[in-house]
């Protein structure tokens, strides 16, 4: 979900810092999204990116200098960010501006960083105390767009937290599994299914303790049993099928694990793998080699 900085390493021996210094002045980087060319696309809380004025979503070249032609600004704070193959690149958090045009939470900017029209699929929170909030963007294989937060309605039809898109920004019909609270993490699987990661406790009226797995049509899995006491931040899959849990938790699967954890592909606890840290983790993802990095609050992990 949130990050405080970011910077890249490069391997000769031993990892260093490589001279990428897109400095933000302290303010949260929250999401990174990579373009085909390797442009770097960056949202978050963020006023400057390396002195240069840029408001809560910039773009990067490989090396970190500042894309001066793509300035599409939000108002408020971008947390996800998702390419598609098209290049057009949507953007989720809780602004309700994006590019000067009303935007509630979501939007769709074309590759050169205008804005696409015809994208408004305009989420909304009614009747609730949650405040409204994107999350979490997954665009399938298929095209269609996986959209994860807070709403209670999504392009003008009840969704609770979770929705999917067509490629177009019309909602999809055949996908309605509702839950009662924050949608932090969408991940699709090799084979389709959708793993859910965030605050709630209901998943498509299942009980499913922040976190959970629909089938591609919305269903829920009754035979993934996961649960976790507390927030899951987010949600990453290895190449063996198994699934890298973190967030704010001291349980997964009834069972102690300090804000780290690691289900087999069927939803049971890997009992081997415990690492732990002393705050919560917020973000994850799986290298290619199968190592996994970890970011967040913590200053120790698995000890050291």
């Amino acid at each position: 979900m949130l990050a405080a900085a970011f910077g890249a390493f490069s391997v000769s021996g031993q990892s260093a810092i490589d001279g990428f210094d897109p400095d933000t002045a302290g303010a949260p980087v929250q999401a990174i999204a990579l373009q085909p060319d390797g442009r770097i696309i960056i949202g978050g809380e963020f006023t400057t990116v390396s002195g240069i004025t840029r408001s809560n979503i910039a773009r990067l070249s490989v090396d970190g200098v500042v894309d001066a032609d793509f300035d599409p600004g939000a108002n408020n704070s971008v947390d996800c960010l998702a390419v598609q193959s098209d290049g057009k690149i949507l953007v989720g958090g809780n602004f309700t501006l994006l590019r000067g045009q009303p935007r509630n939470w979501l939007g769709r900017l074309n590759g050169d960083g205008s804005l696409d029209a015809g994208f408004n699929p305009g989420p909304t929170a009614e009747g609730t105390f949650l405040p409204g909030r994107i999350f979490s963007l997954v665009v399938q294989s298929d095209g269609k767009i996986l959209v994860g937060g807070w709403f209670t309605t999504l392009g003008g039809k009840p969704r609770r937290g979770l929705g999917r898109l067509n490629p177009d920004g019309s909602v999809d019909d055949s996908f309605a599994p509702a839950t009662d609270d924050y949608v932090t993490s969408l991940v699709v699987q090799p084979d389709g299914r959708i793993l859910v990661g965030g605050w709630f406790t209901l998943l498509g009226g299942e009980s499913h303790e922040r976190i959970g797995r629909l089938h591609t049509d919305g269903r829920p899995d009754t035979s993934f049993n996961a649960g976790a006491d507390d927030i899951v931040n987010c949600l990453a899959v290895q190449a063996d099928g198994r699934i890298v849990v973190v967030g704010q938790f001291t349980k997964l699967n009834g069972q102690s694990r300090s804000h780290v954890g690691r289900l087999k592909a069927d939803g049971g606890l890997d009992a081997a793998f415990d690492p732990g840290t002393d705050a919560q983790v917020l973000s994850t993802v799986v290298q290619a080699d199968g190592k996994i990095l970890v970011g967040g609050q913590f200053t120790t992990l698995g000890g050291q």
